[in-house]
């Protein structure tokens, strides 16, 4: 990119006047070659350095020079000044090197609730999946909880939500070190993009370059209340130093950083800090009710008590261990779920269907329709919906689709085990319309009865609204996740009372299940049925709705053991 910082050009001038000179020249070419030389030298009058190479192709050129210099040295022709510059080289010429650039390109982010003592944020969704997150002890007090995140990716969009009334205090930060005397070593971060939405109104929105470190931070707060939702969103470059700035950091660094880099690395497979997809992959059946107390920890703020659960989402996590069964696997497969449906409640209730392939690439698109819906069978929401085959990219569908063909969804969001054991395919269905878009009527049946109606419009989307009602279509003043639907969810659908009877029948061999419909044209479809609706972890508000569901909800923990959809 553009040369933007001062640092920059001070480190630049540096380094192109060492590179430049004859002994830096006849150092590089003896150690790499002259075509080396005139590379670096073409790559150099491009100006295409990333933002934090001034730094790296310091130690690189100097680890270069360094090398020809012990040379030297071994061949008795060195001066004391040689001598020196081979001892200072040490701090070059080891892989630790790589990890503290790669450091420097960290940003820390700290939030915390301030008000009561419960307070707290917490985090719904994260775009860095090599995210570090942490509740220190440090950071909990009488005034409530807060959540330390750190990022190397140079770019972090975090959505939260506030568990308490109280004041919202967010701190961008540069990483945090330490040299070998313990002391504090500020490394600076220039923040480029600063963007904080509340309930989805902007109210920050900064691309000026702004520069902090550990000590210096940007302080945002605001005032917010219990459920209220947040979307942050920040871009960073590492902080560019002279040489002479650069070379003190790294020394200091240096001095410490093998014990504190495995710190780093280790501190993360904690158990309170990891349930990504890799981790929940590897893990034996036995680590399963671990992982799920870390998931549910992590996404609501709350300790989870699988021997004696009581709120809904809680019952959610122990249907996934426990209750993950073969017929759940089979009606979570969206091929196979179609024949058992048309069994129980006749032919004409599923969306038509117009093809199944192993692969993308036995796709033969031009014996589809000009507008149809592609699905992956064996997951949630990943879908492609066509309105016009000729603006079909099908390179770019083709990659996407490959990539969540090759993912097991059951580890993906909290293990939905009732997923693992499903063979992955996609299908191909009619094409789907509504003038008003297209309305979910998600009918939540406990232990065989149809109890609430969520009723939800553009799913998938940012723009998802959800209104709740009961079974005489009362609204019921709750929310869960999304934000209220008002007079657009309003109307109840013409076809109630039979969707009311086909819940019935389709949900009576469960302890839970959510059945999903579409009603297009006054013709009933059914869309899904749903075992562990939002992973169990959606967000009710009033709080007091999960223990409410959650009674609704029977389950026998007598004598139970892990399934997983064998």
């Amino acid at each position: 990119p553009p040369l933007r910082y001062e640092g920059n050009v001070r480190a630049l001038d540096c380094l192109r006047e060492l590179f430049e000179s004859e002994d830096m020249k006849q150092a590089i070419c003896t150690e790499y070659g002259e075509e080396i030389y005139e590379w670096a030298g073409n790559y150099w009058a491009q100006k295409t350095w990333r933002p934090y190479m001034p730094a790296s192709a310091l130690t690189a050129f100097y680890s270069a020079y360094s090398a020809a210099c012990a040379r030297s040295l071994a061949d008795g022709q060195s001066s004391e000044g040689t001598k020196e510059d081979v001892r200072k080289s040490t701090y070059f010429n080891d892989g630790i090197t790589k990890e503290i650039l790669d450091y420097l390109q960290a940003a820390r982010i700290e939030i915390k609730n301030v008000g009561a003592e419960s307070n707290t944020v917490v985090l719904d969704k994260c775009d860095d999946e090599s995210l570090f997150m942490e509740s220190p002890k440090w950071f909990k007090d009488d005034k409530g909880e807060g959540k330390l995140f750190q990022s190397q990716a140079g770019k972090l969009a975090l959505d939260f939500h506030a568990v308490g009334d109280g004041k919202l205090k967010i701190s961008l930060k540069g990483p945090w070190a330490k040299d070998s005397q313990g002391k504090p070593v500020p490394i600076k971060v220039d923040f480029r993009k600063i963007v904080l939405n509340e309930n989805g109104n902007t109210i920050i929105a900064n691309d000026d370059v702004t520069t902090v470190d550990t000590s210096k931070p940007v302080l945002l707060e605001r005032d917010c209340s219990d459920g209220m939702q947040y979307s942050l969103y920040l871009e960073w470059f590492p902080y560019i130093y002279s040489p002479d700035e650069f070379c003190n950091l790294y020394r200091a660094l240096r001095t410490n950083f093998v014990d504190f880099f495995k710190f780093w690395r280790q501190i993360g497979t904690k158990e309170e800090f990891v349930c990504d997809y890799e981790s929940c992959k590897r893990a034996p059946v036995s680590e399963y009710p671990r992982l799920l107390k870390v998931f549910y920890k992590k996404h609501t703020g709350r300790e989870l008590d699988l021997d004696h659960p009581k709120d809904f989402n809680e019952k959610i996590q122990w249907l996934k261990l426990y209750d993950s069964t073969p017929l759940k696997t089979q009606l979570a497969d969206k091929y196979l779920a179609r024949d058992w449906i048309e069994n129980r409640i006749g032919k004409g209730y599923v969306v038509p269907l117009l093809g199944v392939w192993n692969s993308f690439s036995d796709i033969d698109f031009s014996k589809l329709p000009n507008r149809f819906v592609l699905k992956c069978t064996h997951g949630s929401g990943w879908n492609l919906i066509v309105t016009d085959k000729n603006e079909l990219d099908i390179e770019a569908e083709k990659k996407k689709f490959d990539r969540w063909m090759s993912i097991n969804f059951a580890f993906t969001f909290g293990l939905e085990l009732h997923y693992k054991k499903i063979f992955p395919r996609i299908i191909a269905e009619e094409y789907l319309e509504s003038s008003n878009g297209i309305i979910d009527y998600r009918f939540f049946c406990f232990n065989g009865n149809p109890m609430q109606v969520w009723v939800d419009i553009y799913s998938g989307t940012s723009k998802h609204l959800r209104s709740i009602y009961d079974m005489n279509w009362n609204k019921i003043p709750m929310r869960c996740t999304w934000p209220d639907g008002g007079e657009l969810l309003d109307n109840k659908p013409v076809n109630f009372e039979e969707m009311n009877r086909i819940s019935k029948i389709l949900s009576k061999d469960f302890m839970f299940v959510r059945v999903d419909f579409f009603e297009i044209n006054q013709k009933i479809y059914v869309g899904e049925l749903t075992f562990t609706p939002m992973s169990g972890v959606g967000k009710f508000i009033p709080r007091e709705w999960d223990r409410k569901l959650g009674d609704m909800l029977r389950i026998n923990i007598l004598d139970y053991h892990i399934i997983e959809g064998i």
